[in-house]
């Protein structure tokens, strides 16, 4: 395993060294040297003692690979975590399991985009299949805003072992299927609950929605497509969420 990767952009920069992993180093272009955006980066490097090293862009873009915004990173990769662990994490909350997983996400950008939401709506952990999903790269690392660095992250080689996992330690499987299911307002999404989203072109697997306790579609009144999948990730965890909320 690599000791070291590539994170790009400022949002996953600054929630790198924000967040506590281990960053090894900071790449700064020359040319975006006095911008004044990149200020909180150098600060917070500054306070982590971490080395800044300002290169040509052509170098930047070699070592990271992808659109950069004149800052970049060579960090530790990201902790391995088992399903067991995402499950740990909200015992030790006293909360209810909260967790997602994504079934055949192809596109990068929409992986860090539900990342970067499943964190902001209190997910306990994003579950990953190893093989058949977009892969935890720079695309969806930048794409997440840096969640990737904060949200714990479970992959797993078999996602219909870990879903039958789940069910057995009392998690109720939810899928996101737009040929059918019950709106989300019209279910009960308090409790341990995991909410599964499938690819962009096929939806969720058979052997996905023959593992799920409840499928739901989210209704689009202005016509019969379906949501992006990161659009429907935002309305089904953040359903989870008003539903969560105690009155004032």
């Amino acid at each position: 395993m690599a000791s070291r990767e590539g994170i790009s952009g400022r949002h996953a920069v600054i929630e790198a060294l924000r967040s506590g992993r281990e960053v090894h180093s900071i790449l700064i272009s020359r040319e975006a040297d006095k911008d004044p955006a990149l200020k909180p980066i150098k600060d917070a490097a500054a306070a982590r003692k971490v080395t800044i090293q300002y290169v040509m862009p052509g170098e930047l873009m070699r070592t990271l690979g992808s659109s950069h915004q004149g800052v970049g990173a060579l960090v530790a990769p990201l902790p391995i975590f088992s399903v067991k662990d995402l499950l740990a994490r909200a015992k030790a909350a006293n909360e209810e399991p909260f967790l997602v997983a994504v079934d055949g996400i192809e596109d990068p950008q929409n992986l860090g985009a539900i990342a970067r939401t499943a964190l902001l709506a209190g997910v306990h952990g994003l579950i990953v299949p190893e093989r058949g999903t977009a892969s935890i790269g720079p695309g969806a690392i930048k794409a997440s805003s840096g969640a990737f660095s904060i949200l714990p992250v479970a992959q797993v080689s078999s996602l219909g072992g870990a879903l039958a996992g789940l069910k057995r330690d009392g998690v109720w499987l939810l899928g996101a299927d737009a040929n059918g299911g019950k709106a989300p307002w019209k279910l009960k999404m308090t409790g341990a609950i995991c909410i599964i989203l499938g690819s962009e072109a096929e939806g969720l697997s058979q052997q996905t929605l023959d593992a799920l306790d409840e499928r739901t579609c989210i209704p689009t009144p202005g016509g019969d497509l379906s949501l992006n999948v990161s659009a429907a990730a935002a309305a089904l965890l953040f359903e989870r969420v008003r539903q969560s909320v105690k009155p004032s």
